[in-house]
Parts: C-alpha cells; sequence; structure tokens
C-alpha cells in the first residue's frame, strides 16, 4: 500500500505508537503513516461489513479534527459499530475511531491530525460512495491516495 505522504504522521520524533481493541476507546492518534493497510483482498468483506452498519446510520457531521457518524441504536448496532471502528483503527492506524453510546444512538467519532484532513474526508463520504455501488471503498482509498489504484 502506498502511503499519501511518506513518513508524515502529525505526531513528533520519539511518540510512542499506540494501538487500541474492540472495547475500549481508541487512544491518542499514533504516528502510523497517512495510508490504509487493508490487504486488497478484504475490502469486499469490509464494504460488506460497512453497508450494515450504515443501514442505522442517522447523520453525518464534520468536527473540528474529523467527523462523527451517528447510528440508531438497535440489536447488534453498537456490536457491528465497535468492529468497525477496531478494524478501521488497525488499517487506518493514523487516524482515531472511538465509539460514543448515549440513550437512543451511538457516535463514531473519528479525528487525524492535520495533515490527514482530505483522507478523513474521503472516509467520510463512505456512506453516500456505497450506496452508489461495488467496489466504492476501493474508489474512496484510491482517490484519498490511501492505498495505490
Amino acid at each position: 500500500m502506498a502511503t499519501k505522504t511518506p513518513g508524515a504522521c502529525g505526531c513528533e520524533e520519539g511518540d510512542p505508537v499506540t494501538s487500541t481493541d474492540a472495547l475500549t476507546p481508541s487512544p491518542r492518534v499514533s504516528c502510523a503513516p497517512i495510508a490504509c493497510t487493508l490487504d486488497p483482498a478484504e475490502i469486499p468483506a469490509r464494504e460488506r461489513d460497512l453497508r450494515a452498519a450504515f443501514e442505522h446510520l442517522v447523520s453525518s457531521s464534520v468536527t473540528e479534527a474529523g467527523f462523527r457518524w451517528t447510528f440508531r441504536a438497535g440489536l447488534g448496532v453498537e456490536a457491528k459499530v465497535r468492529q468497525i471502528a477496531h478494524r478501521e483503527a488497525v488499517c487506518c492506524a493514523f487516524a482515531r475511531f472511538d465509539v460514543v453510546t448515549t440513550p437512543g444512538a451511538l457516535t463514531l467519532e473519528v479525528t487525524a491530525p492535520p495533515e490527514a484532513r482530505d483522507a478523513l474526508e474521503a472516509l467520510r463520504a463512505l456512506p453516500s460512495e456505497l450506496a452508489r455501488g461495488d467496489d466504492a471503498l476501493a474508489r474512496v482509498l484510491a482517490a484519498a491516495a490511501l492505498i495505490e489504484s
């Protein structure tokens, strides 16, 4: 996979690289390069998982450091959203994916360093791109230069 800006990650030299798990909020954004490391063979399955979660999407909004997707609470929705947050934190380690629950809704907040602003805009467009047809995830990642096209 190609990086958008080799070595650019928005952190200081010597900062620790951190990781996350599916049950806790992701830690501060790591020093990972601005790139997606998802294996191309996994893209169709990831698209299916995203489509299943986006069936419950209520809104998408821009935040100061990224964007927020808000989902209707429902049977299995939180598990789907947490699974997506965990998987995305693994392949797009330059960004932070936090799930916040409130009565009746849950939110996936995605943030990243300023250098990743274009990448976040591309990711925020995923729900509408997925509605347009197959191979949307690969198109979005390639358009944002997060993967080689």
